[in-house]
């Protein structure tokens, strides 16, 4: 989406450029949660 986005509009680009970096951080701490809790049992 941000490559289609390109350098026609900046702002959204730079909105959806931080949403991703903090979904990306989200989807780190699960991991990190269920690497804590163990495997399945």
């Amino acid at each position: 989406m941000i490559g289609y986005l390109g350098t026609d509009d900046p702002t959204t680009r730079r909105m959806m450029e931080t949403i991703l970096a903090m979904e990306e951080e989200h989807a780190d701490d699960l991991v990190s949660l269920l690497e804590e809790l163990g495997p399945e049992r």
